[in-house]
């Protein structure tokens, strides 16, 4: 047995500095160690079978001598029951490590993904896709859920609402989804299937995108096949053809553009002013003026300030079943309300616009209150942005818009 040590007082331990170990007393092999910086930190020294072994038992400064000794105590109460409390501690430590790894929320596993794999990926549009699409449809269900949490029926109640109206978003945010959970597995964040596949899984709940899209009838024309339109539709002489390309442009509603007077056109500002009184929400709306809708308001007869931008061969205002039957001329099966929804879904799926830039476009109303009020003007220099790539999109297809004649 060694020799026995007088416990020394916490204030004679504070007196200690020189360098090295310096046993205390109160438990076999309880010491302070010191080192040349005058740095102290509790060591319990231990005899495990033939080996001695120091256990160290945290900083003097943050670790009391009466938790030292107490701690000191327990450990070597394992020791004597045959535990070696080290590697006891150890496993300890690396279990609660491994349980922490699987605590891990989906939405902080899609920043790491997206991190790690991003720079692979074509281009920056690509990945503001993904953001996007998480945080749109992903997040508010499973963003805070760990991977063990997140089942078939959270995929299911995501994709359920879109499936049907935007395949193609739906159908991408599902391999997304597999991606990132695919990871977690990986890293051990999560066991067993992966909720998010398709074979033999999520094939039996939707139909297959390719069938989708052959049996919906949709009243919007896709955002990918809107280039081809309106170089069509540019062809197309007449008033209702012209109203019709303002809603593409605009992204206003059927009634705003047909109802549109000279007046509300300030060209020295670029700007559309539709009065709250023809407005569906009772409120001003200003919409950018784009080169291509400054264009086509030079090619309208400008009779005075008060008359209607385009009227009938009567010279009264154009009614909705105008616009429609310059569709229906086209052989188109969409409507010229449609067009809004072809706007958000490109501005949502093909670009890096917020949310509540996009809504403000459709003037319309923000559900969230502290999303409306954070957003407190109308954001027209960003819409502008937008309208601008929506108009470069939307004439992608053309080299120059034709001089038309409104007949």
């Amino acid at each position: 047995m060694g020799r026995i040590i007088a416990p020394l007082t916490p204030l004679a331990i504070k007196k200690l500095t020189k360098p090295g170990l310096h046993f205390v007393g109160h438990v076999h092999g309880l010491g302070i160690h010191i080192t040349k910086s005058g740095a102290k930190s509790w060591i319990l020294r231990l005899t495990i079978g033939s080996r001695k072994r120091d256990m160290g038992l945290g900083s003097f400064s943050t670790v009391s001598l009466q938790v030292a000794r107490d701690n000191a105590i327990d450990y070597r109460r394992q020791l004597l029951q045959g535990i070696d409390p080290i590697d006891s501690r150890h496993e300890t430590k690396q279990r609660l490590k491994s349980e922490q790894k699987t605590k891990i929320k989906f939405r902080e596993a899609a920043i790491q993904y997206m991190a790690m794999h991003s720079p692979s990926w074509k281009n920056a549009k690509h990945a503001a896709q993904w953001v996007k699409t998480l945080e749109q449809y992903a997040y508010p269900i499973i963003g805070q859920l760990s991977g063990s949490q997140i089942s078939r029926e959270h995929i299911i109640e995501i994709l359920e609402p879109i499936w049907m109206e935007k395949t193609e978003t739906a159908s991408r945010l599902r391999g997304r989804i597999e991606a990132v959970l695919d990871w977690m597995k990986a890293k051990n964040y999560r066991s067993g299937d992966n909720p998010a596949a398709w074979k033999g899984n999520l094939e039996s709940v939707f139909p297959a995108r390719s069938k989708v899209s052959k049996v919906v009838h949709h009243a919007a024309a896709a955002w990918y096949d809107c280039p081809d339109f309106y170089a069509e539709l540019v062809t197309v002489d007449g008033d209702s053809a012209r109203a019709l390309e303002l809603c593409v442009l605009t992204a206003a509603r059927s009634g705003e553009a047909r109802g549109a007077k000279f007046k509300e056109f300030d060209l020295q500002r670029k700007v559309w002013t539709i009065p709250a009184e023809r407005m569906k929400a009772g409120k001003e709306h200003r919409i950018p003026i784009t080169p291509a809708v400054e264009q086509l308001l030079s090619e309208q007869k400008l009779t005075g300030p008060e008359d209607f931008l385009f009227t009938n061969y009567r010279g009264n205002p154009l009614s909705d079943m105008a616009l429609s039957m310059v569709l229906k001329r086209m052989k188109k099966d969409f409507t010229a309300h449609g067009f809004r929804s072809t706007f958000r879904d490109w501005a949502g799926e093909e670009t890096q616009h917020s949310r509540e830039v996009i809504e403000h476009a459709l003037a319309h109303q923000l559900k969230d209150k502290a999303e409306a009020a954070y957003a407190r003007g109308d954001l027209f220099q960003k819409r502008t942005k937008l309208m601008l790539d929506w108009s470069a999109f939307v004439q992608s297809k053309i080299n120059r818009i034709p001089t038309r004649h409104a007949v």
